[in-house]
């Protein structure tokens, strides 16, 4: 069982805290495998327990014998028997070659010696005496006894075959006259001979009875533990490890049940699929441990607040799904997922912190909108991506206008795919410009996409499909080589202080080798270093791998400058600012837009540009559409500005036109 414990904790445990994607089949096939060990381990247990006591047994069985026939020989000698005392000792200097092969473990040869030299014997000191008259006859019961336990099936039957045949042939010679059996007068040999033949009959028979009886109360305990350790292993295949929840697999089985029990009384059953709000930034700044405690936290609270209404199972990460029985009214439903994300309004103590999470939920109906488990889960995830895309911390219904739109994202996938192959992207440039003297720093590459039938699709549209199926590192590629070719273009005009910012995905950092990528569209270019600038969003410095940092420091090494776009929407962090050695922090358009019109976003423009500039770091406003803003940024000692103010986004002819214009 020790071994056992040692899989579980290498084995089971980890793949339960693999806690994003737990696999229903390999979990399954986890299940049978270990449900195999478990009786394959029992079951060689008591293999190895049974060989004990039979090299135990076969020894004591040994000793005995050798003592019996020890102390019988003296006692013959006595009686002046020659025909016993001549087959006693045969039998003695025999015996020790069974001793010899018990000692090299090979117990089937011994015990078969063992129990043929008793049989003989026997054969031997029945003839020669009484017969069938005679008290060694029931040495054959012993000796069956032992066959039965210690001995193979064949020689049991060999045995119990020859026993038979010699009784019925002693029987024969006696009735016939062919031989006369002696018997002897009762003397003190023949007493002592009898003793100790039932002495030794009557201990082995103890032993072997003993040894039966501690093996069944092994089985009886290993089939317990089996059983015990099978519901162990069903409960962690069908429970999450960290809450103790039903996971997907058992919320599956729950859903059928209910489905069944509802169609009976014509009833309906919800999937509440829920997601915790920003869950990933806490769990990556704080820490798996902190994560970790939000999630049992939250558990407990929906257990309280689902109560007897519904079962509450969690699919990973910060995915719950809730099996609830709404009756007829959709409306029990409506009001159970308000008091679910009013309850998380409620502060969650984490380390001395206190945290609110908010959530986002989506609902699929069955059998309004599906009666198969999978599918309707994958409607409640969609509803779900819809509450989380419109305002989080909200619920939504599933209809089928998601669908549609899941559709439209697909072929917006494989037009993408078309797109690349086509050469249908470009790119364009928007201008970065200084506020101090309204000088022309450079400009950014702006990926457009402009589709054979549907025209200009928006970078808002196809940019998240690109990157979520990867496609964006192969594009991103294209996007640095075209920038650089750019930039180069300018400096061969005259204009070679011009700076050239890209944007580079988090995907592009973890799937391609963007070094490999950014140093190939130099050489290619023939670019400087030191005017090439890499825009990079939060999420890419929230993964602090030992890679990214490497890879950060080799580019920089070489002149490359950093900046994050969009700084203040994302898990704003100045150690990473620090860590990191970013150059350039641009702010997002959101604040800069409105700061006009709020206090509080200027004051936050105001502290951004402070503390970057108390860090040696620029900054750039973006979303400058309006004069008055220009000034009050400029009035801010903001560095750079980017927006329509100056110019849209251009084609590189009007670029170079604007350059020209500015210069």
């Amino acid at each position: 069982m020790n071994r056992v414990k040692f899989i579980l904790s290498k084995k089971i445990i980890p793949f339960n805290t693999d806690r994003n994607s737990l696999d229903i089949v390999k979990l399954t096939i986890l299940y049978l495998k270990f449900k195999s060990l478990f009786s394959n381990l029992a079951l060689k247990s008591l293999e190895e327990d049974v060989r004990s006591l039979q090299i135990r047994r076969l020894l004591q069985l040994f000793w005995i014998v050798e003592l019996m026939f020890g102390v019988s020989i003296l006692f013959s000698l006595e009686a002046q028997n020659l025909g016993e005392i001549i087959g006693k000792c045969v039998a003695t200097i025999i015996l020790p070659l069974v001793y010899f092969l018990i000692k090299r473990n090979k117990i089937e040869l011994a015990s078969s010696i063992l129990l043929w030299i008793l049989t003989f014997s026997f054969t031997y000191f029945v003839w020669i005496d009484a017969g069938l008259r005679d008290a060694g006859l029931v040495a054959f019961s012993g000796i069956l006894i032992f066959a039965a336990v210690l001995g193979s099936k064949i020689n049991f039957l060999l045995i119990l075959f020859y026993t038979l045949s010699y009784i019925g042939f002693m029987g024969y010679a006696s009735i016939s006259g062919w031989h006369f059996h002696f018997i002897r007068p009762i003397d003190f040999s023949v007493v002592v001979d009898t003793i100790l033949l039932y002495s030794a009959i009557g201990l082995s028979i103890w032993f072997l009875i003993n040894d039966l009886t501690v093996l069944i109360i092994k089985v009886i305990n290993e089939n317990i533990k089996v059983k015990n350790s099978n519901r162990i292993i069903e409960h962690m295949v069908n429970h999450d490890f960290l809450t103790n929840l039903p996971n997907r697999n058992l919320a599956k089985d729950n859903f059928e049940k209910a489905y069944e029990n509802a169609k009976l009384h014509d009833e309906k059953i919800a999937l509440v699929y829920l997601d915790l709000d920003n869950f990933y930034t806490i769990n990556d700044s704080l820490g798996h441990i902190i994560g970790d405690e939000l999630i049992r936290l939250v558990s407990d609270r929906l257990m309280e607040v689902i109560g007897g209404v519904g079962t509450l199972c969690r699919l990973g990460g910060d995915d719950f799904l809730i099996v609830i029985n709404s009756k007829l009214n959709l409306d029990i439903v409506s009001e159970k997922v308000i008091e679910i994300m009013n309850s998380m309004k409620k502060p969650f103590n984490l380390n001395s912190l206190e945290y609110v999470s908010t959530c986002s939920i989506g609902i699929a109906v069955s059998p309004d909108n599906d009666t198969n488990f999978e599918s309707l889960l994958r409607k409640a995830n969609l509803a779900l991506d819809h509450a989380k895309s419109a305002a989080k911390n909200r619920f939504v219904f599933y209809n089928t206008e998601m669908n549609v739109n899941t559709q439209e994202q697909l072929n917006l996938l494989l037009q993408l795919r078309i797109a690349i192959q086509n050469n249908e992207f470009y790119l364009c440039y928007q201008p970065k410009v200084s506020f101090c003297d309204n000088s022309l720093e450079g400009f950014e590459a702006l990926l457009r996409w402009k589709h054979s039938e549907r025209g200009i699709v928006s970078p808002l549209s196809f940019i998240p499909i690109a990157e979520s199926f990867g496609l964006i590192v192969e594009i991103g590629e294209w996007v640095m080589q075209e920038a650089c070719k750019q930039c180069k273009i300018w400096h061969e005009l005259g204009y070679d202080k011009l700076t050239i910012a890209v944007n580079v995905s988090a995907i592009q950092f973890k799937r391609g080798n963007i070094e490999e990528v950014i140093l190939n569209a130099l050489k290619v270019s023939g670019l400087k270093p030191e005017f090439l600038e890499i825009e990079m969003t939060e999420s890419i410095l929230i993964d602090d791998s030992n890679i990214l940092i490497d890879t950060l420091f080799q580019l920089r090494k070489l002149g490359i400058k950093f900046s994050i776009d969009d700084f203040g929407t994302g898990y704003s962090n100045l150690g990473y600012l620090k860590k990191f050695q970013v150059e350039v922090l641009k702010i997002d358009q959101s604040f800069i837009r409105i700061m006009n019109n709020s206090l509080q976003d200027e004051a936050l423009v105001k502290a951004i540009i402070q503390m970057a500039s108390s860090m040696g770091i620029k900054t750039v406003a973006e979303g400058v559409e309006e004069n008055h803003t220009r000034i009050k940024l400029k009035d801010l000692n903001c560095d750079y500005g980017q927006g329509y103010y100056w110019s849209k986004p251009m084609l590189p002819p009007e670029s170079i036109m604007f350059i020209k214009n500015h210069s």
